[in-house]
């Protein structure tokens, strides 16, 4: 019976937000240890961690043979991440000023989501794969420029050894829950679309994405006071996902993917350079974080009536 599928559904895709709410939270008591630049946290650690969900997802896709959802689900979170959790960070933060590094992103996001055209060229999926991960390595690199550590002054050393160890356990479990809870998140989203008849691209694209995504939606509404950090984060899980998290997908992925992912490609960027001028020129209140939540019901609309059964 569908509504069970459903509720298991729901249910996993629930215990992935908390799990991966807990990887994150420990992400960030580890780093009260070790000091690191809030910038530099936001782009790399928390994108890079809060995407564990979109690559767990997208492997086990690939292992079922169901390369789309995976696919999918990556260019899905992205433009989640970029309308929706952007959007509530203009609606809820009073954003007065935004410093160069997070326009810097916002630009190299608005370059990478014109990367996935070349799937339309029918280019080789290893060298597509190489060229993400090349460009995500240009990140990494781009990002140290503005890393900064702390100086760690007066800590007792066996303090901070017992709160670190305590971290990396609960980092650990919360980090098996999650790839556990992505597993049973794409067996059940599999069962619905046998039978519902919904496309693999429209449950990937928005269903599995809304849920992978809560982990940047909720960092975003967390960290409202320090739009920096949300924007950062946001910003910084959408590059990720393009670059590091498309590229180790593509290697296991055999399909010609293009005509079926088009519309989501499409999406990517516009979401990306609509964004990304809206920040460039100041932008950045209420009115235009309704625009942006405006624009993914369209997404939205769009994706399940272009994917909708004919009856």
């Amino acid at each position: 019976m569908v509504w069970m599928e459903t509720f298991l559904f729901i249910f996993f895709a629930y215990t992935l937000l908390k799990s991966s709410q807990y990887v994150l939270k420990e992400i960030r008591n580890i780093n009260k240890i070790i000091g690191m630049e809030e910038f530099f946290l936001g782009f790399i650690m928390l994108a890079l961690v809060s995407n564990l969900p979109d690559l767990s997802i997208g492997m086990y896709s690939i292992f079922t043979k169901h390369s789309e959802i995976g696919v999918s689900d990556v260019l899905g979170s992205v433009v989640t991440d970029i309308l929706l959790a952007t959007g509530l960070v203009f609606i809820f933060a009073n954003i007065k000023k935004l410093g160069k590094e997070v326009k810097t992103l916002t630009k190299m996001l608005f370059a990478t989501a014109l990367l996935p055209v070349l799937f339309l060229l029918s280019m080789p999926n290893i060298l597509l794969s190489l060229i993400l991960f090349l460009t995500f390595l240009y990140f990494n690199k781009s990002a140290l420029k503005v890393y900064k550590m702390k100086k760690q002054k007066g800590r007792n050393r066996l303090k901070i050894t017992g709160k670190f160890a305590k971290s990396l356990f609960i980092l650990g479990i919360s980090t098996f829950l999650t790839i556990i809870s992505s597993k049973l998140v794409v067996e059940y989203a599999l069962q619905i679309i046998n039978f519902i008849n919904v496309s693999d691209v429209f449950m990937g694209g928005v269903a599995i994405a809304l849920s992978t995504s809560l982990p940047e939606i909720s960092i975003a509404l967390h960290s409202i006071k320090r739009p920096k950090t949300a924007l950062g984060t946001v910003t910084g899980a959408s590059l990720v996902n393009l670059t590091l998290v498309l590229s180790i997908l593509l290697l296991f992925t055999p399909l010609d993917l293009g005509a079926e992912i088009a519309p989501l490609i499409v999406f990517c960027i516009f979401s990306a350079g609509i964004v990304y001028f809206l920040i460039e020129l100041g932008f950045m209140g209420r009115a235009q974080g309704i625009l942006l939540l405006i624009l993914y019901l369209v997404y939205v609309y769009f994706i399940f009536s272009g994917n909708a059964p004919v009856v």
